[in-house]
């Protein structure tokens, strides 16, 4: 049984070394640290849609959590190991705020955190309406890109919205 423990634990983690040094690494870019203790960096720029900064290193772009936790951990991590924040904090890349986990460990940490369901939620634009927000949404003679714009989400949730597709608990009452 201990054998093939260290074996998929050596698959996991893949035992090369990681692909900079954190000292290296550190020389590279300039952060503020907020009053969490969170490193914030700022002198990349955050990607449009995600809250993570890019890095290349020897031609390979790399998430910048990523590559710190590599850096600091002295391994290399495959594609199924994510890199979660124990600040919750997607933007902070100290090094003793990131732990390695699987897709499961990250749920149960969303879940013994309090916060499964609204990311999923979130990105649909799901939690940021009220009921009176739908409902207002669903009569609008607006477009969806003018209501897109009022409400601050996708013109393509507005038209599921008003299509019955989303909510349809809140707007089953009124005429399609």
């Amino acid at each position: 049984m201990k054998a093939k423990y260290e074996r998929q634990y050596s698959e996991k983690y893949n035992e090369r070394p990681a692909p900079i040094e954190l000292i290296d690494l550190f020389k590279r870019i300039l952060f503020e640290v907020d009053e969490n203790g969170c490193y914030i960096v700022t002198s990349h720029k955050y990607r449009k849609k995600s809250e993570y900064i890019s890095l290349s290193v020897n031609g390979i772009s790399y998430y910048m959590h990523r590559l710190v936790w590599m850096a600091f951990n002295k391994k290399r991590i495959g594609s199924e190991i994510l890199i979660c924040h124990k600040c919750d904090n997607p933007k902070c890349i100290n090094p003793e705020h990131l732990f390695a986990g699987t897709k499961k460990d990250n749920s149960q940490d969303m879940k013994r955190k309090g916060r499964q369901g609204s990311w999923a939620l979130q990105s649909i634009g799901e939690n940021k309406l009220t009921d009176t927000q739908i409902r207002e949404i669903f009569l609008s003679t607006l477009s969806s890109y003018e209501l897109a714009k009022i409400y601050n989400i996708s013109s393509a949730y507005v038209r599921r919205i008003r299509n019955g597709t989303r909510c349809r608990v809140i707007t089953c009452g009124l005429s399609y």
